[in-house]
């Protein structure tokens, strides 16, 4: 069983009693990263098609929504996941605005947006979902591992109640002897493993610790593997945790790696360097985790080469899980050594080199 075969029926049926039984048509389905948001509004479409004769689009942090909230003649009542709020470009507030429009104009459209907690979303009706019960993540655990009985409780609160972990970490036991071995591997996750200039720990109880540890690289050699196995397990990541990831990639392939921050990135995501006898080589990286129907376009191109410019980098990358629109190609072509655009399959590529 993985994350997606968990049925939430509590939770799928709240949704149903807000959108269908009730004068609602716009609502935020909200969680933490990994706590499943997508796979349960992926499950209330598939449960509930048949309240939407008039159809159900499913778009992801789109940077075309006139496109897709097009108002149908068939007057039927429809659904839009709009998924991702809380990564969509070029601003929330700017989707927010397409949504309410489409949803006044449209008095058959349903909306169910799909975000983590962000300030943008705190005057519309929300759903929260918290994190998973210890049976559910037991249950997705042993059936990703192949497990004839329960898990260990101890990997069981590794996953935290997170879906998604609690899927990775089933996927993993299979490559260990035992699940006390991989208890033992892993049991990095539940420290911070870091220290401070003088090689004190980090105390991950003040502001200041919580601050540092956000900001270093958290994938370690086991997750790597995983998502070399199965790539496509990266849609699943918070974007967050792809840059993260991405810095891990990056750091095993030779460079030194410094990820910003989460905010206030200056507009880049990653910052690499390496030294030959040439001298050093300093790029800027943009991570830009989406899905595959969602390319990127000439502007997250344009505005990285403007970043690359004033911070007098050698060159910058746009590295995504998509692909780029024929304007961001044209533009890398005019800044031939300037710019290198790296797409799905360029990731891969590079996520197997970096273990080999």
């Amino acid at each position: 069983m993985s994350e997606s075969e968990v049925e939430r029926t509590q939770e799928l049926s709240e949704l149903r009693r807000r959108l269908v039984g009730s004068q609602t048509r716009k609502l935020v389905l909200e969680g933490i990263p990994g706590s499943g948001k997508t796979t349960l509004a992926s499950q209330y479409a598939r449960a509930f098609a048949d309240e939407y004769p008039g159809g159900i689009e499913y778009c992801t942090g789109t940077g075309e929504p006139d496109r897709v909230l097009k108002t149908k003649a068939d007057n039927l009542p429809r659904l839009l996941v709009f998924d991702g709020l809380d990564e969509v470009w070029p601003g929330r507030e700017w989707a927010l605005g397409h949504l309410e429009d489409a949803a006044k104009h449209d008095p058959k459209l349903h909306v169910l947006i799909v975000s983590r907690p962000i300030p943008e979303t705190g005057k519309y009706d929300r759903l929260q979902i918290g994190p998973m019960s210890d049976d559910r993540i037991a249950e997705i655990i042993r059936r990703q591992a192949g497990l004839q009985g329960l898990p260990p409780t101890e990997l069981i609160s590794l996953a935290g109640g997170n879906a998604l972990l609690a899927s990775l970490l089933g996927g993993l036991a299979q490559t260990y002897a035992s699940t006390a071995e991989m208890i033992e591997s892993l049991s990095s996750f539940s420290q911070s493993g870091l220290v401070d200039t003088s090689g004190r720990p980090v105390n991950t109880k003040t502001r200041s610790g919580r601050t540092f540890i956000t900001d270093v690289r958290e994938i370690n050699d086991q997750i790597l593997r995983v998502v070399s196995r199965d790539p496509e397990i990266v849609f699943q990541l918070e974007p967050r945790r792809f840059e993260e990831l991405s810095a891990e990639m990056f750091e095993r392939l030779g460079y030194n790696v410094t990820l910003t921050p989460a905010q206030k990135d200056g507009g880049k995501d990653l910052i690499i360097a390496k030294r030959d006898d040439l001298g050093t080589m300093l790029s800027f990286v943009e991570c830009k985790r989406y899905a595959p129907d969602r390319p990127v376009g000439v502007g997250v191109v344009r505005a990285l080469s403007g970043v690359v410019e004033l911070g007098r980098a050698t060159s910058g990358i746009v590295l995504t899980t998509s692909r780029f629109t024929t304007g961001a190609e044209m533009l890398r072509e005019e800044l031939e050594y300037r710019m290198s655009l790296k797409d799905f399959s360029d990731f891969k590529q590079l996520l197997q080199k970096c273990l080999n």
